[in-house]
């Protein structure tokens, strides 16, 4: 409910600018989505929440075109009372990076739209805690996200961009406890679509340069 008031206010605050957004050659591109959520289960006395943090930092190195790197943070808990009172926790912490790539096509003065792609690589160690015994499953994936984008300048230098992206993942997952592997996964891939929310702040590094646009 909050995001949505905050995201309608930048909306209004759009349309009420009349300057033209500008980005020229060498600007920098930072910004990204976070993102948290709490969930409680009271008949089952469950407990989740999950935190996402998904960073951008790029350069345009030519008029419409970025590079730059895209860092991942990703971190879920998950704890449960069993039916005989035992409580278990499950706790899921993800770390990746990789370069992305962005192509921009401009709407209007506030309006673009984009493509964006980037393949990363990433690092899962999901912890299964009991009261008798800890199991680590450690999975190794290749991401790569691909798809259409739009960017609304709420100022000159301040965008809020929504994208819906096809999301695809390899894996590989390795079991331990106590440090000792038990066993070794197969290679299986997961794909589906993402829905993105997220904010972007261009920095001009040439002040001089005043005309090029994306």
């Amino acid at each position: 409910m909050v995001i949505r008031k905050l995201l309608a206010v930048l909306v209004v605050f759009a349309s009420l600018q009349t300057a033209q957004c500008q980005i020229v050659k060498g600007t920098i591109m930072a910004g990204g989505g976070l993102g948290f959520q709490f969930q409680t289960d009271h008949e089952l006395y469950a407990k989740d929440f999950t935190f996402h943090f998904t960073p951008l930092l790029g350069s345009f190195i030519v008029k419409n075109f970025v590079l730059g790197v895209a860092p991942i943070a990703a971190y879920t808990t998950h704890s449960v009372v069993t039916p005989n009172n035992i409580r278990v926790k499950d706790n899921v912490l993800s770390l990746g990076i990789g370069p992305f790539a962005r192509y921009y096509v401009r709407l209007s003065s506030k309006a673009y739209f984009f493509v964006h792609g980037s393949p990363s690589v990433m690092a899962s160690w999901d912890n299964y805690i009991t009261s008798s015994s800890t199991t680590t499953t450690k999975t190794v994936s290749a991401n790569w996200t691909i798809g259409p984008g739009f960017s609304v300048f709420v100022t000159k230098s301040i965008a809020v961009e929504t994208g819906l992206y096809y999301n695809g993942m390899w894996h590989q997952a390795s079991q331990y406890n106590k440090g000792n592997l038990i066993s070794e996964g197969g290679k299986y891939v997961d794909h589906g679509m993402l829905l993105n929310v997220g904010m972007q702040v261009y920095f001009e590094r040439n002040k001089k340069a005043k005309t090029a646009t994306p």
